[in-house]
């Protein structure tokens, strides 16, 4: 991944083992995980963007039982 590419919240993303949600724009980072199996789901983050967000920040973890 370069350094553009963390800059565009790259690595601010949800992953559930087979599946990752992240920002357009990382086009490295996406052939990357694509190459090691993983399917790449790339929502619209523009708006998110503009308040300093990204996808992770749009994601409710639960945790335990």
């Amino acid at each position: 991944m370069s350094v553009e590419e963390a800059g565009r919240f790259a690595l601010n993303l949800v992953s559930d083992g087979s599946t990752v949600t992240m920002a357009r724009g990382v086009p490295r980072l996406a052939a990357e995980l694509r190459d090691r199996g993983l399917e790449v789901v790339e929502p619209a983050t523009t708006e998110l963007a503009k308040g300093g967000g990204g996808v992770r920040c749009t994601a409710l973890t639960l945790d335990g039982p």
